[in-house]
């Protein structure tokens, strides 16, 4: 089945083929084995086993991965924020534990929607630095209509308003408007002009 258009993450590990088999032998599936970018890494795309798809990737150069996701402090143009919406959040939280470490860090009732379960990574940073309490994310369950479990990655705006108008005119679409979150920013769900899904996440100036 043809995927359709969407953003997938990256994440670092040790051992590209040592973690897609860890993949399969987990229950997930590896959908494009191991292969060789030269000058960019070794990656490998690989889906949890309730079908979330995301690739596992190693930089050529060590701590030479392209760092997209701002875990130490808000940068406009980074990511900020990876969601996961899964059929299963128990499983994934246990699957995605066992291989990159990440533990649940407290959690936000949903209401009939389930919980909200934040995700902390317990290794390190690329750069070697300890990431201690760094919140990378959170699971979710999956709302009604949603076609299949996926990841979400929320991109910092200094705008959030200014973003959605842009979004609009430049042939996308709003999925969910601007809503506060907690902290005091404001959050959006969207689709680029293939019908991919994105976030954004940023201030309100007005």
């Amino acid at each position: 089945m043809a995927m359709p258009p969407a953003w997938l993450g990256y994440v670092g590990v040790d051992d590209v083929d040592a973690m897609a088999d860890a993949f399969r032998q987990g229950g997930g599936a590896v959908h494009q084995p191991p292969w060789d970018i030269p000058g960019v890494g070794r990656m490998a795309l690989v889906a949890d086993p309730q079908g979330a798809p995301l690739y596992v990737m190693k930089g050529a150069v060590e701590g030479g991965e392209s760092v997209a996701f701002s875990y130490d402090k808000p940068r406009p143009g980074h990511c900020a924020w990876n969601e996961l919406s899964t059929s299963d959040p128990a499983a994934a939280k246990a699957f995605y534990g066992a291989r990159f470490g990440w533990v649940k860090d407290g959690e936000m009732a949903l209401g009939d929607m389930g919980t909200y379960e934040f995700l902390r990574h317990t290794g390190h940073a690329p750069d070697g630095s300890p990431m201690g309490r760094g919140i990378l994310g959170a699971v979710m369950p999956m709302m009604p209509g949603v076609p299949m479990p996926h990841w979400t990655f929320y991109f910092r705006v200094p705008d959030i308003d200014a973003a959605a108008t842009l979004i609009g005119a430049s042939g996308g679409g709003i999925v969910q408007p601007p809503i506060e979150i907690p902290g005091g920013d404001y959050s959006l769900v969207a689709t680029d002009p293939a019908g991919a899904v994105f976030g954004l996440v940023g201030s309100r100036k007005g």
